[in-house]
């Protein structure tokens, strides 16, 4: 993995513009997230045209797919979690990439660029889509046309303005701490059990850490526990089936979206695991909001406004009980916050175990601002500012995926080109969040930057670090998933200390960057 770039001559003034308020940062304010877009000029007439963007060209009648046949082409050996560092180190901080049997695609690495797309996409941004997942939901089960994932435009806003109100506010997430730890408590006890004689987590730990991120979401989204904690056989075969079933969706998307495959016009294996998989999911959803609505139907209005609805029940209630809207939010649900939250959590416990003085810290504040024989609560939650720190932390140093989408929603001048509107573009957060020139000690595991008083260790400007994307279309699990990890992180560390004591663990990315290498790491008892 490369942190840093080669830059263009013809852009070097442009950089060392652009990197001058580093050389100041104790005199010059960080860009906030919040602030305004800089102001662009689409028709400034000293940019340069869109077929100017530097990336690999296209080879008459072989397009630029040749690059990437393992032993012909001169990117057939970068993997695709290496393939925007190494666009990045070739050509600079905005690369286009056509001759690829579609639109051609930006991708971009530089702050200030991501903050004019991100600025400039409207009410109703437009993201590509997983192909093979829209296939599904038009071709299979159009009744779920509300699909986040899925749905454009105005369609599109309307149910992502129904899922905020339950999902995006405070309190809504808040009434979630009890349920959530107590899935943590089982699963902190579940470790104790299947460790091996030197204390070690077997090599199937990210499967284990897979059944509290499906058990957890389950059951906020669901109000169902599924059981994949326990003990004994039952317990076991339910989560081989329900473990299985992400493990299989998620790979045949990997299989279906990144290889060569006719399964838009044959049915192919790779597309029936999806489907039998995506099948499950969608008759679990069914059956669970079906038993929702129809108790909910039951209830007088007072009974209603005296309840402490769920998620589920509240987005039921908001939206005149309609079940598809309850199928279609829990399938968004399950579908992005088992997989991604897994295996993010993954990676802050690698992060902390291997990096003990933070481990320290993160122990020190459990022990002071959550007492002994105190439950854990949302006001606990709320103190825990080096927890919170951490987790943050560990999304900038290693997030699960690589880039965000976006479709440009006007056209601009990005960085010297011009770029019209509805190209397809990648913001690539990962890249940019561990580029040292743009986030102080990138290399470096250090929540404290995150704290009052770390000013210094801020990225100079916000858009550096967006993992969960930015604007009306980001991830809408995203306080669920922090609130989840926090949960973790301060259960584990109260219980355990953590140690790793092996080469740094191997990275891959399928749909999603998870660990190549077993996660072994040690949990000795404090």
């Amino acid at each position: 993995m490369r942190a840093c770039m080669a830059w263009p001559p013809a852009l070097q003034p442009a950089l060392r513009a652009r990197l001058a308020p580093l050389r100041r940062r104790r005199s010059t304010a960080a860009t906030s997230v919040n602030a305004p877009a800089p102001a662009y000029h689409p028709d400034d007439a000293a940019a340069k045209p869109f077929s100017a963007i530097p990336g690999p060209k296209a080879v008459p009648g072989l397009g630029n797919l040749w690059r990437f046949v393992p032993g012909v082409g001169d990117l057939g050996d970068v993997t695709p979690y290496q393939l925007p560092g190494e666009l990045f180190r070739r050509h600079g901080p905005i690369v286009k990439l056509d001759g690829m049997l579609s639109e051609p695609k930006l991708f971009v690495a530089d702050p200030a660029a991501a903050q004019q797309i991100f600025r400039t996409e409207g009410q109703w941004p437009v993201r590509e889509g997983i192909a093979s997942i829209d296939y599904y939901y038009q071709k299979h089960r159009s009744s779920l046309a509300f699909s986040l994932g899925t749905a454009q435009g105005e369609t599109w806003q309307k149910f992502r303005t129904a899922v905020n109100q339950v999902a995006m506010r405070p309190h809504n997430v808040k009434a979630y701490v009890d349920p959530i730890d107590s899935v943590t408590v089982e699963f902190v006890e579940r470790l104790k059990t299947i460790r091996d004689e030197n204390d070690q987590v077997p090599a199937d730990f990210t499967m284990e850490i897979k059944k509290w991120a499906a058990e957890s979401i389950t059951l906020v989204t669901l109000d169902t526990r599924l059981g994949l904690l326990r003990a004994g056989p039952e317990a076991r075969a339910a989560a081989d089936h329900w473990v299985g079933l992400v493990q299989t969706a998620f790979d045949a998307m990997a299989q279906l979206e990144f290889g060569l495959s006719p399964w838009r016009h044959v049915s192919t294996p790779a597309w029936r695991r999806l489907r039998r998989s995506m099948d499950a999911f969608t008759e679990l959803a069914t059956a669970r909001v079906n038993e929702t609505c129809a108790r909910l139907g039951q209830m007088s209005p007072e009974e209603l406004s005296s309840r402490n609805l769920s998620v589920l029940e509240r987005l039921l209630v908001n939206n005149d009980n309609d079940a598809n809207k309850g199928v279609a939010f829990a399938l968004d649900m399950l579908l992005a916050g088992i997989d991604t939250t897994a295996h993010q959590a993954s990676m802050l416990l690698y992060l902390l175990a291997s990096n003990p003085a933070q481990q320290r810290a993160l122990q020190a504040e459990l022990d002071r601002e959550w007492p002994a024989g105190t439950p854990f609560d949302a006001d606990v939650v709320g103190r825990l500012r080096y927890v919170r720190a951490a987790v943050k932390e560990a999304m900038r140093k290693q997030s699960v995926v690589t880039g965000v989408l976006r479709t440009v929603n006007a056209d601009l001048n990005l960085l010297g080109y011009r770029v019209p509107k509805g190209t397809q573009t990648v913001v690539c957060t990962h890249h940019m969040s561990n580029d040292g020139r743009l986030v102080p000690r990138a290399a470096e595991f250090l929540p404290e930057r995150w704290l009052p008083g770390h000013e210094h260790l801020k990225p100079a400007n916000a858009f550096a670090n967006i993992p969960f994307g930015f604007g009306p279309r980001m991830c809408a699990g995203k306080r669920f998933a922090e609130l989840e990890m926090e949960a973790l992180c301060a259960r584990l560390f109260r219980a355990f200390n953590l140690e790793w004591h092996h080469p740094p663990p191997e990275l891959e990315q399928k749909l999603f960057v998870n660990f190549k290498s077993p996660l072994r790491i040690t949990m000795r008892e404090r």
